[in-house]
C-alpha cells in the first residue's frame, strides 16, 4: 500500500501516496520511485517541502543501501503475507507507563494502535494534529488508499488490534467522553452521512457508545473545520449515552 502502518507519534500525513515523506526518499533508490509512492513531479505533492532532502539522501544512498542485505531489499518489494507486529515504547517524562503497540497487516488492509497513559492527551509533542494513536489503511479501486485515524481526546487509552478489528477503551472515561475518528474523503461519495458512506471498505461499529455518529466535513474550501495539514477529512464522533456509568469503549470492524 506504499504506506507506513500506524500508530504514529508525529506525522504530517495520512497517505504517503499523496504526501511527500522523507522515508520515501530512502525507499525510492531501493524499490523504485513509483513503488515508494513518489510522483514523477514530487514538487506538486502535499508536504512538498520535504523534497529539499532528496539531494542529500541521494548522495548517501549508494553507501546507505550497501549496508542492507539483499534479502531485506527484496522484502521491501513484495508483501509476503498477513502478520502481526507487537512492540513497546517508553518516552519519559511524557509517558506515565509503557506503551504497548500492535499492528496487523494484510495485503489490502492494515491497522495499528497503541495503548498509552501520558501527561497530555495530545501525545508526546503535545500536538493533536501530529499524534495518531490508532490508524487504519485500506487499498481499493484504481490505486486508491483509504484511511481512518482516532483523534486523541484522552490521556489514558487502551487499544486492542486483531485481524480486521480495532477496540478502543477509555479506562478513566466518563459519560462526557467522545470517540472521534477522521476518515478519508472520496470523489465517488461527496456526501457522507454514516460509516456506510466511507468508500473502499465496509465499517461496522459496536460497543457502549452511541452507535450513530455526528458527521461533519473539514476541507480547504468548505465544511465546519479546517484540514489537518493538507488533508480534507470526514469527522465521525461517537458520544456516550446520557447518564452513562462504566468504562467507555468502541469496536470498529472492517470488511
Amino acid at each position: 500500500m506504499r504506506n507506513l502502518a500506524g500508530p504514529w507519534d508525529r506525522a504530517y500525513t495520512f497517505d504517503m501516496t499523496k504526501s511527500l515523506g522523507i522515508l520515501s526518499h530512502f525507499l525510492a533508490p531501493i524499490i523504485g520511485r513509483k513503488e515508494a509512492g513518489v510522483w514523477q513531479y514530487p514538487e506538486v505533492m502535499s508536504h512538498a517541502r520535504d523534497w529539499a532532502w532528496a539531494p542529500l539522501i541521494a548522495v548517501h544512498s549508494e553507501f546507505h543501501n550497501s549496508l542492507l542485505s539483499d534479502d531485506l531489499k527484496e522484502s521491501l518489494k513484495t508483501f509476503d503475507g498477513e502478520r502481526t507486529y507487537n512492540g513497546k515504547a517508553y518516552y519519559p517524562p511524557y509517558d506515565l507507563d509503557t506503551r504497548n503497540i500492535t499492528t496487523w497487516l494484510s495485503e489490502s488492509l492494515m491497522i495499528g494502535a497503541q495503548s498509552y497513559r501520558t501527561r497530555s492527551a495530545n501525545g508526546p509533542s503535545n500536538n493533536k494534529a501530529q499524534f495518531h494513536p490508532a490508524v487504519a489503511h485500506w487499498a481499493y479501486g484504481d490505486d486508491n488508499i483509504g484511511w481512518l485515524s482516532l483523534r486523541p481526546t484522552e490521556a489514558h487509552v487502551l487499544m486492542e488490534v486483531s485481524p480486521k478489528k480495532l477496540k478502543v477503551t477509555y479506562p478513566e472515561g466518563t459519560s462526557s467522553s467522545v470517540f472521534t475518528f477522521v476518515a478519508s474523503p472520496s470523489l465517488a461519495k461527496r456526501d457522507v452521512q454514516s460509516w456506510a458512506d466511507i468508500q473502499g471498505i465496509s465499517i461496522s461499529v459496536s460497543g457502549n457508545a452511541n452507535p450513530v455518529p455526528k458527521v461533519t466535513f473539514a476541507g480547504r474550501y468548505g465544511g465546519s473545520g479546517s484540514p489537518i495539514y493538507d488533508h480534507n477529512y470526514w469527522s465521525l464522533v461517537h458520544t456516550m449515552p446520557a447518564g452513562f456509568e462504566g468504562t467507555p469503549e468502541i469496536i470498529i470492524e472492517f470488511e
